[in-house]
């Protein structure tokens, strides 16, 4: 039998290297997307395309034809800037757009797409998003929900919360950045860390990915993926900093926290009932795993 394909946007990034590398074990050949040219093993195939044209995006649904298709390319940056307004736009709401009209118009698999806890919560009132890219995320999220209720369109969002794990190299986040710090013998210069998250491992994050494929009730919903627990910033911090040997300490209070950070815990309920998926990594673990991964930098 021809094996699945699944085309994964973000293939090169922190979660789609994760998820690429699963989805491969798990006998799925995977296509990888990206602008630039890719030599990497995480896919079986690399195609190139801008995201934001929609008529490179149509053109490579069709050449690629996959059973499922995993957006998860995106502009990560929570800043409050208004420079990062048009960006944000572009890299998550128009991309997104795009595959969601080319996968329609070509028929391709079910389209799992990579939403944030950064999303404000729909309630009875108009929800104010806390940064440009959860304004694009929320919409992005809506206009999912709209192409499976009018178009047919098999789509699911995981709205994933503060994923962290190993091989995450972008130091602006929280994780990777004091633990590298540390490791230098450098202070990491924090917020006061008041900041109450829900923290979820890498691995359960793909595990939430790898149930879509098979659970059609899972369509048309918008799915939390967190553990359904919050823990500060600063514990965490602390926790590192208690198993990493090091002349320097965190300090915390040398920078501004940012307005209107989004306090949520996942809701896991859903992803319990309709994905039969919950979270096996608790924190402790979680963050010594990650800890350990960066023994050879």
């Amino acid at each position: 039998m021809k094996p699945k394909t699944a085309l994964v946007t973000g293939a090169t990034g922190f979660i789609g290297h994760h998820l690429s590398r699963r989805l491969r074990k798990e006998g799925i050949y995977v296509i990888g997307v990206s602008r630039a040219k890719v030599v990497s093993p995480d896919a079986d195939e690399w195609l190139k395309c801008d995201l934001t044209n929609a008529e490179q995006v149509e053109e490579t649904l069709a050449k690629a034809q996959p059973d499922y298709l995993f957006h998860l390319a995106s502009c990560v940056v929570g800043a409050r800037d208004v420079g990062l307004v048009r960006q944000t736009f572009n890299d998550n709401l128009v991309t997104t757009l795009n595959l969601l009209i080319a996968a329609h118009n070509v028929e391709c698999g079910k389209v799992i797409l990579t939403g944030s806890l950064e999303e404000p919560q729909p309630d009875s009132h108009w929800p104010v998003p806390s940064s440009p890219y959860a304004a694009a995320k929320l919409a992005a999220s809506a206009y999912g929900r709209m192409f499976y209720s009018l178009y047919d369109l098999p789509v699911v969002t995981l709205r994933l919360f503060m994923v962290y794990g190993p091989e995450q190299r972008d130091i602006k986040k929280l994780i990777p950045y004091t633990i590298l710090s540390l490791r230098k013998n450098e202070s990491p210069h924090l917020s006061h860390g008041d900041r109450l998250v829900d923290w979820v491992y890498v691995d359960d994050v793909v595990d939430a990915f790898l149930a879509c494929v098979d659970k059609d009730s899972a369509y048309g919903e918008t799915i939390d993926i967190g553990t359904g627990l919050l823990t500060s910033v600063r514990d965490v911090a602390k926790l590192i900093e208690a198993r990493i040997p090091s002349s320097a300490e965190v300090e915390f209070g040398s920078i501004a926290s940012r307005k209107n950070e989004q306090v949520r815990a996942a809701n896991i309920e859903l992803a319990n009932n309709v994905l039969g998926w919950s979270p096996k990594t608790p924190l402790h673990k979680g963050l010594s795993m990650t800890i350990d991964s960066f023994n050879d930098i």
